[in-house]
């Protein structure tokens, strides 16, 4: 032992030997120096190092005993569940921790964690192995006990553009994710779900998104009576409008008085409310859910998109309304026009149209040719064609799809870039399937 200054050994009169390398040190309980106490005393004494987790397979979930299981989708998460989930690693002094590169076959995840103890610190890994071990939801459905309920979504229409638009929303908010399966039916879609809250997360997003019908039924499937416990399966079935963008409808006399507009109307845009709009007048009117189901029968659809024919515009009259002296002040955006249109070899075809604000001379316009249509209360002079929608040649969109009818879909997609409502709900994707953020620079 030896005797030094207190401003050398900060206040302490005396120093000791290192037991092992002999240097000067402080007085301690170990009588050994930093880098022999590190060398010598294993902190790690005591520590398992290797664990076990339960992950399902099929849907990627990691067991938290006794029965939840959690779905961590980062990072993050997956290494704040692994340094909580056994006791012995919760009572370590951790420093730092991180993961190891491991390869994915070989189900094993490194953690390199950093302890500390004694005023000595230690790098140790603790592998973690990976089980495979189904969860009861995946067991179910492998049993072919897949759901409790099912939410059936029908639309009854010719057109299915309001169906394109809802299956869009439907992928962009993810709503498809809880499901246990999918399955497509005539005139809609079957949504199959383990659980009756996860069926009605989608009912209230469908009636959030677009108007609806609905109707609920259970079926009893088991009863205990000892222990007064049933089990159901729950059906929830949602009937869209059947009305779709462009479609013509015939009101009934009693509701389009009521309404102040003519008999023969289109559909301008679907959502959860209608818009329809006189062609002749140019006033618009909106519908709301409660309306339209109330008053169901009033709705008549004579024709669809699918009816639409090309015409070239060959003449239009804009003064027609200061020249008769019919000038009415509307509400609406559009203009209604006196034009002449032809079809392919045929004689010009004088109509009235809404779309005076956009329509030039020889533009090509898509409308319904009423030569053929059987509706007794229309004037023939008046109404030989209703023009509906401008046919845009310069938006070259290019469109892979395997579905029959190309033109509806690509209607679907010019009514995308229209409406910022519908932007809004929809993820649009260029050619190396990343998400448009930028609209005007989209490339389909």
């Amino acid at each position: 032992m030896s005797l030094h200054s207190e401003d050398e050994y900060g206040g302490c009169k005396y120093s000791i030997s290192c037991c092992k390398c002999g240097i000067s040190i402080l007085p301690n309980c170990l009588n050994m120096c930093g880098r022999c106490r590190s060398t010598e005393i294993d902190i790690t004494q005591g520590v398992k190092l290797c664990y076990t987790v339960e992950n399902c397979k099929k849907c990627n979930r990691y067991l938290l005993p006794p029965k939840k299981w959690l779905v961590l989708e980062n990072e993050t998460d997956l290494l704040s569940f692994l340094l909580l989930r056994y006791k012995e690693i919760r009572n370590l002094n951790i420093v730092n921790s991180g993961f190891k590169k491991t390869e994915e076959h070989s189900r094993r995840i490194v953690l390199e964690l950093e302890i500390a103890k004694d005023d000595l610190k230690c790098n140790i890994d603790v592998v973690f192995k990976i089980r495979n071990k189904q969860c009861l939801d995946c067991d179910k459905m492998e049993a072919k006990q897949y759901w409790t309920s099912i939410v059936q979504i029908r639309q009854r229409s010719k057109s299915k553009r309001t169906f394109l638009y809802l299956e869009q929303s439907i992928l962009k908010h993810k709503m498809y994710k809880r499901c246990t399966n999918i399955k497509e039916r005539k005139d809609g879609i079957d949504f199959y779900y383990l659980d009756k809250h996860s069926a009605y997360e989608m009912v209230n997003f469908l009636e959030s998104t677009i108007g609806t019908k609905l109707l609920v039924s259970n079926r009893l499937m088991t009863e205990d009576r000892n222990n007064n416990k049933m089990k159901y399966k729950f059906s929830y079935s949602v009937e869209i409008y059947p009305l779709c963008k462009d479609d013509l409808v015939v009101l009934s006399e009693e509701f389009a008085k009521k309404r102040n507009v003519g008999r023969l109307v289109l559909v301008l845009k679907v959502s959860r409310k209608i818009t329809l709009v006189d062609p002749i007048s140019s006033r618009t009117i909106d519908v709301t859910n409660k309306c339209f189901w109330s008053n169901r029968e009033c709705f008549t659809v004579v024709m669809t998109s699918k009816d639409l024919t090309l015409f070239q515009v060959t003449e239009i009259e804009r003064d027609y309304q200061k020249m008769y002296g019919t000038a009415e002040k509307t509400e609406s955006c559009f203009k209604s026009v006196d034009c002449f249109v032809r079809r392919e070899y045929n004689n010009d075809m004088h109509c009235k149209s809404h779309l005076g604000s956009i329509l030039r001379e020889d533009d090509e316009v898509y409308g319904y040719d009423l030569g053929n249509c059987n509706l007794h209360f229309i004037d023939r002079d008046l109404f030989k064609a209703i023009l509906v929608r401008k046919n845009y040649k310069d938006l070259n969109l290019s469109i892979n799809t395997e579905k029959e009818h190309d033109r509806e879909y690509e209607f679907f997609l010019e009514d995308v870039l229209e409406d910022d409502d519908l932007k809004k709900n929809v993820d649009l994707y260029d050619r190396t399937t990343k998400v448009i953020a930028n609209l005007e620079s989209m490339r389909l």
